[in-house]
C-alpha cells in the first residue's frame, strides 16, 4: 500500500494483516461456500451424458435444505486458523519488502513491478500455513465431513501429513499469480485515484472501492485455477493423477465454460472481500501509526521536577500517571493550577 511517514515494525505488520483478514473471512464466508458448493457439485442429467451445474439461487437452496443456516458457515473455524496466520505473514512479508527493498533500492520506474515480485514472495511465505487449513476448510464447505476435528483426523489418517498439502501446487498455481495481479492492481488503482482526485491520500471509502475493484477483475481472471484447485483439494487422491489430469478431466466433461464455475460466485465474494481486506488493513495501519505517534511524543517528553515543599506552597501540583502501550509504560506528569485562596463574602 502507499505508505505514509511512519514506518510500522513487524508486529504491527502482522497485527494490521491479521486483523484485515479475520474482518474480511468472516463476513464474506457465506459465498465463499456457495462458490465451493457449485464447483464440486457433478448433478447428472436423466440421460446421464452430460453434467448440469446449480445455480447461485439453486447452491443456496441445498445448502439451507440439507444442512440449515449454519450450512453456509461450514468450516469457517478452518478457514480463520489457516487464513489468519496467513494473512498477516502475507501482509507482513509484503510491507517490509515494499518498504525496505522496493522504495528504498529500486528507480520510481522500476517499483510497480518490485510490487509485484514482493506480492509473490509474500504469498509463498504464507502458502505453509494457508493451504492445510485450505484443504481442511474445503471439505467441510463440500459436506464431506461434520467437523473440523474428524475432517483433520480423517484427512491425517487417510493421506497423512502429507494429505494436508494436497492440491497445493494447484494453491500456489492459482494463487501466486492471484496475488501479484490483486496487489499490483490495487497500487495501481490506487496511484490512479490519487492523481485523478490531486492528494496524496484517499478517503477509507475511495481504498475500499479500489480494493473492491482490484479483487473483481483478479477473481474473474484466475477462476480456471480456482476450479482445478477446488477439484484437487476435495477428490479423493486416486481420482486425479495431478494438476493438468484435473484440467483434462474438467474440459471433457465441461467443456470451456467448466472453467468459469462459480465464477460469478467468486468475483461476488471477491469484490466485497477485498474491499474489507485492503480498507480494513487501512485502518488498522492508520491507528497503529497514531498510536505508534502518540507514544513517541509522549516518551520525548520531559518530565519535570518538582520539589513537594515547594509545589505544597505553590498554586500547581504534579501528579505522575502510568501510560501503558502495548505491554510497555510511561510516566506522564498531569499538572494541575491550583484556583487562588478567597475568603468567603460575609452573608450580610
Amino acid at each position: 500500500m502507499v505508505d505514509e511517514k511512519g514506518d510500522l515494525c513487524l508486529w504491527e505488520h502482522l497485527v494490521a494483516g491479521g486483523g484485515a483478514t479475520l474482518s474480511a473471512v468472516s463476513v464474506m464466508h457465506p459465498l465463499d461456500t456457495i462458490k465451493i458448493y457449485m464447483q464440486r457439485a457433478q448433478v447428472a442429467t436423466a440421460g446421464g451424458s452430460a453434467n448440469v451445474r446449480p445455480t447461485m439461487l439453486g447452491a443456496a437452496q441445498e445448502i439451507l435444505a440439507q444442512r440449515g443456516p449454519g450450512g453456509f458457515y461450514a468450516g469457517l473455524g478452518a478457514n480463520l486458523s489457516g487464513q489468519v496466520p496467513a494473512g498477516a505473514i502475507k501482509f507482513a512479508t509484503y510491507e517490509l519488502l515494499k518498504q525496505h527493498a522496493v522504495q528504498k533500492r529500486l528507480p520510481a520506474a522500476a517499483q510497480g513491478w518490485g510490487e509485484v515480485a514482493s506480492a509473490a514472495l509474500a504469498f509463498l511465505a504464507c502458502s505453509v500455513v494457508l493451504v492445510p487449513g485450505e484443504v481442511v476448510k474445503s471439505r467441510l464447505q463440500a459436506g464431506l465431513y461434520p467437523s473440523f476435528r474428524e475432517a483433520l483426523l480423517r484427512i491425517i489418517e487417510q493421506d497423512g501429513v502429507s494429505g494436508l498439502y494436497r492440491g497445493y501446487w494447484a494453491t500456489v498455481t492459482r494463487d501466486v499469480p492471484y496475488t501479484m495481479l490483486e496487489f499490483g492492481l490495487y497500487e495501481q488503482f490506487k496511484r490512479a485515484c490519487m492523481w485523478s482526485v490531486k492528494r496524496d491520500r484517499l478517503h477509507s471509502s475511495e481504498e475500499w472501492t479500489m480494493g473492491g475493484l482490484a479483487g473483481g477483475v483478479t477473481g474473474w481472471c484466475t477462476t480456471p485455477l480456482d476450479v482445478i484447485k477446488t477439484k484437487l483439494m476435495t477428490c479423493a487422491r486416486s481420482q486425479y493423477r495431478g494438476y493438468w489430469d484435473a484440467a483434462r478431466d474438467v474440459w471433457h466433461r465441461e467443456g470451456l465454460s467448466g472453467f468459469f464455475t462459480g465464477g460469478l460466485a467468486r468475483v461476488l465474494w471477491l469484490v466485497p472481500f477485498t474491499a474489507v481486506f485492503f480498507g480494513s488493513h487501512e485502518i488498522i495501519k492508520r491507528f497503529l501509526r497514531s498510536r505508534k505517534r502518540q507514544y513517541s511524543t509522549l516518551r520525548s517528553t520531559r518530565i519535570p521536577r518538582m520539589d513537594p515543599e515547594a509545589s505544597a506552597s505553590s498554586n500547581c501540583t504534579c501528579r505522575y500517571k502510568s501510560i501503558k502501550w502495548f505491554g510497555s509504560s510511561t510516566l506522564i506528569c498531569d499538572v494541575r493550577i491550583k484556583p487562588a485562596y478567597r475568603s468567603p463574602r460575609h452573608p450580610f
